[in-house]
């Protein structure tokens, strides 16, 4: 793996830390719990459900295992990365990364997320490993190599600053916001 590419991925993932954190914090926290309709998230479940998940793909891409051929692949690379940002297809989150209330407000939802990108980003500025060479499984897409998997992690947040908008838009509707 390229210099390049790691840092290419690395502003990614810092990018996509730094939008989310952007949307959150721009949700007054009286609205934080208020969810636009029964089925629909609130934006501070939203934010669990996001650190929940930045956990959980961790762990996963902390157990991937090294190949002997690269997987390098630029189309799917794109194709994920288009994938995983649009909301029009529904990817219905699996029950260990569903919001049950672990946080007390957006700003504790926010300081978990920091951490476990940091921990992500460590990750991919430090491994000696090729990411390129390790494969993991993810349960949408199936088996990824390691820069996949990183540029599904960067992706998720996006995919939810759109639900968060949607949010704060049927809030604004009903005069909550």
């Amino acid at each position: 793996m390229t210099p390049e590419r790691r840092a290419e991925i690395v502003k990614i993932l810092e990018s996509s830390a730094a939008a989310f954190h952007s949307s959150v914090t721009a949700t007054p926290e009286e609205h934080a719990r208020v969810r636009p309709a029964a089925d629909r998230w609130s934006v501070l479940e939203i934010a669990e459900h996001v650190v929940l998940a930045e956990h959980g793909m961790f762990r996963l891409l902390s157990a991937a295992v090294p190949v002997e051929a690269s997987l390098e692949n630029p189309a799917r690379e794109t194709a994920i990365t288009t994938a995983i940002m649009l909301r029009a297809t529904p990817a219905p989150a699996p029950e260990r990364v569903k919001p049950t209330g672990r946080f007390a407000d957006l700003a504790q939802a926010l300081q978990q997320f920091a951490a476990a990108r940091a921990k992500t980003i460590q990750f991919a500025t430090e491994t000696e490993l090729d990411l390129f060479r390790l494969s993991a499984p993810h349960p949408l897409f199936g088996p990824v190599n390691g820069y996949e998997f990183l540029l599904i992690m960067a992706g998720h947040p996006h995919r939810h600053i759109l639900q968060i908008a949607e949010t704060k838009s049927s809030l604004a509707s009903r005069e909550l916001l």
